[in-house]
């Protein structure tokens, strides 16, 4: 009996699976390649994200170790597919420096209300006082002329000048309701009381500071609200906070909040980030003591 070859079939069931194999895969592929693209782009977007929070940390680093307040800067954007950059501010000689205000009135101003003083460093006879221009104003919350307070002999701002063993504290010389208004003035010649001393003695804040704030000695300039902001112009109308500026001129002074921006990049994806750290600060409970 003669055996029959039947190894072309075995030939032709071979190139048929290949065939729907490959076919399978192809389909497969279909669905499998679009989600891993997607997931590149999660995963390039986080990247980003975690690049930028990494040079936030380092900043912060930086400024916990530094011995004086300076900026820092590293800009290395661009140069690699993945890359970063950061800034830190710190000082400036104008509060609120350019595009960093947050009134909703005044681009140039900065607010000052019940629950939000003003805190500046002034330590290593950074103020020249005589040459320091501070205006205060009420925010124009009906878009008309300059508004009034009312009650012009009313005590409005308190201030007050704590060094690290002694504290002036403003008397009969707070910044009254009559004083709020779009002028400058310094106060270099203020009189302010000692509490270290008794209430008949007083001293001029440019001759406390420059005995109290020399080099590496630490003080907080502080200036709060300390009565209700009432309008003239309508009656018992209250405004939320006030408005200030001020021009510390040729010297530089240390800002109420160190300005971090950093920029991570991941090949096409970036994310940039921006926080705010506070620099030392007094108790605003202070405040109520003084006047009880």
């Amino acid at each position: 009996m003669k055996k029959q070859n039947t190894s072309w079939f075995s030939i032709i069931i071979a190139i048929l699976l290949v065939v729907v194999m490959t076919l399978l895969v192809l389909y497969i592929l279909e669905y499998m390649i679009p989600y891993s693209k997607n997931v590149k782009w999660i995963e390039n977007s986080s990247n980003a994200f975690y690049q930028s929070e990494g040079w936030i940390e380092d900043a912060f680093f930086k400024i916990k170790n530094r011995s004086s307040i300076t900026d820092e800067s590293s800009k290395n954007m661009w140069t690699n597919v993945i890359d970063y950059d950061y800034t830190t501010t710190s000082s400036w000689n104008i509060i609120p420096p350019a595009w960093e205000w947050n009134s909703e009135f005044d681009i140039n101003f900065n607010r000052l209300s019940t629950w939000n003083p003003i805190q500046l460093e002034v330590w290593n006879n950074m103020v020249n006082w005589t040459n320091s221009d501070f205006i205060f104003q009420v925010p124009d919350i009906n878009n008309t002329v300059t508004e009034t307070l009312s009650w012009g002999t009313l005590p409005i701002i308190n201030w007050q000048l704590s060094a690290q063993n002694d504290t002036l504290n403003a008397t009969w010389s707070w910044i009254k309701a009559s004083q709020i208004t779009t002028s400058s003035f310094n106060m270099g010649n203020f009189q302010w009381q000692n509490l270290a001393w008794d209430d008949t003695n007083n001293e001029k804040i440019a001759n406390f500071y420059s005995s109290h704030c020399g080099t590496w000695s630490w003080c907080i300039l502080k200036l709060s609200i300390i009565n209700t902001l009432e309008l003239i112009n309508p009656t018992w109308t209250q405004v939320p906070y006030l408005e200030y500026k001020i021009d510390f001129w040729s010297k530089t002074v240390p800002l109420r909040y160190s300005r971090i921006k950093a920029k991570g990049k991941s090949y096409g994806f970036q994310k940039s980030l921006e926080v705010r750290v506070p620099q030392q600060t007094t108790n605003e409970a202070f405040d109520f003591t003084v006047f009880q």
